[in-house]
């Protein structure tokens, strides 16, 4: 399908799911008025409906935002070949100066990769001088956050996630590369996207469970996984997603579209006039309690690169490596979603805006655990039915939807309820 253009392995996406919306709400949208997708997260739907509607898009996390300004407001104006040229100019300075200080570290991993030394490769990542370990000395040199902070190069990903989430050698090309990004002269539209390819480019070579980053694998129970991973040029697959923003395959209809980085609260109730010209909006907001800062905090921190603060719990590191002030949706709380989701219900109705409310629910609600999910879908339509009454449908769709925990689908209901005023 031409309207697809993913970049992330995200949770609940609705990329295999865009016939059934189209099917349902492309009729109620107004020519003349924007769709507005409020938790676009990844961006699957609207990027789908970019040709045909002026889109807005919003989701709070930061990551979530570069990817919408890529997929919504870049245009491929420059010569790819002038753009990749200047991006290895600067790239290639920050990486010598991480060669000249990681070098012995990037040649005995390539050593080991290259030989196959399950045995040995393990201890070697153990040993690696992260910052966030005690005492570590590099080069003489004592390191530190406060040290990092002060360097003329990028170093965070390598001094913080080498060995762990990324290889060596991989985390010196994403410093290299989010170096390049920064220091180039470009506009922030193509910024966005180059950022967006480095995330595509993380999510092919990262250490995690199905593309996602909450958390790192444990080594020695997925030494195979561990090399397959090791090997994959974050380089290579940086350039192969820049490419496919300058191919013929990327929509480039932008009809004013707009892109937000608000929180809910923010949205609705500090931000009012961004509706003014919305016909409609379409909500597909967390099912579960999982939050999305922890999937892709990884991300967030390529963005911010401010060398972090790491979050301890009882004494320890997280195993996630997170770091300090991640962002807490209370949409991911089951103590205030249905809450939050019966305003903007009533928002709708008060403003004859319609809606589309996408919600993933297990098939069999008796039989499947239904323990992490944020609400009851069935209260939300009983809700939905009193709110809206004869303008209310819902829609269900057969999926087998994708588990953050293992690689394994489970059977759900694909849930889409209707307003159209």
């Amino acid at each position: 399908m031409k309207n697809e253009f993913p970049i992330l392995n995200y949770p609940g996406s609705k990329r295999n799911l865009l016939s059934f919306i189209d099917e349902y709400t492309t009729s109620h949208i107004p020519k003349d008025k924007a769709v507005f997708d409020i938790f676009a997260g990844s961006g699957a739907v609207s990027y789908f409906y970019k040709d045909r509607f002026k889109v807005y898009a919003n989701d709070s996390e930061q990551y979530s935002s570069v990817i919408l300004n890529a997929l919504l407001k870049f245009q491929p104006k420059n010569k790819i070949d002038e753009l990749l040229k200047e991006m290895d100019r600067f790239s290639e300075f920050n990486k010598q100066k991480l060669i000249s200080v990681y070098n012995d570290w990037i040649n005995k991993e390539k050593e080991l990769l290259v030989s196959l030394k399950f045995d040995e490769i393990e201890q070697f990542y153990l040993s690696f001088p992260n910052v966030w370990k005690e005492n570590v000395v590099l080069n003489n040199m004592e390191v530190t956050i406060e040290k990092l902070r002060t360097l003329p190069f990028y170093c965070l990903f390598t001094s913080y996630y080498s060995g762990n989430y990324f290889g060596v050698y991989q985390s010196v090309e994403i410093d290299s590369i989010r170096f390049a990004i920064e220091e180039a002269d470009l506009n922030i539209e193509t910024k966005n996207m180059l950022l967006s390819a480095l995330f595509y480019a993380m999510k092919e070579a990262v250490f995690s469970k199905d593309g996602h980053m909450a958390q790192p694998l444990g080594l020695s129970n997925n030494l195979e996984k561990l090399f397959k991973r090791r090997n994959v040029s974050i380089y290579e697959k940086f350039v192969q997603k820049v490419t496919d923003f300058f191919s013929i395959s990327f929509l480039t209809e932008d009809k004013g579209n707009k892109v937000f980085n608000y929180t809910f609260d923010e949205l609705f109730f500090n931000k009012m006039d961004l509706f003014n010209d919305v016909g409609f909006i379409y909500a597909d907001p967390p099912y579960t309690d999982m939050q999305y800062s922890r999937y892709f905090h990884l991300l967030n921190t390529l963005v911010n690169y401010q060398y972090p603060e790491m979050t301890m719990y009882r004494g320890n590191l997280s195993k996630g490596l997170y770091t300090e002030n991640r962002f807490q949706s209370p949409l991911s709380q089951k103590s205030k979603a249905i809450v939050y989701h019966k305003k903007l219900f009533d928002f709708c109705k008060d403003k004859k805006i319609g809606l589309a409310f996408s919600f993933a629910y297990p098939f069999d609600p008796v039989s499947q655990p239904t323990n992490r999910y944020v609400l009851n879908i069935f209260d939300l339509i009983d809700y939905g039915k009193n709110v809206f009454k004869g303008d209310f449908q819902y829609y269900t769709q057969d999926y087998n939807h994708s588990n953050n925990r293992n690689s394994n689908s489970k059977k759900v209901l694909e849930y889409l309820l209707l307003y159209t005023p």
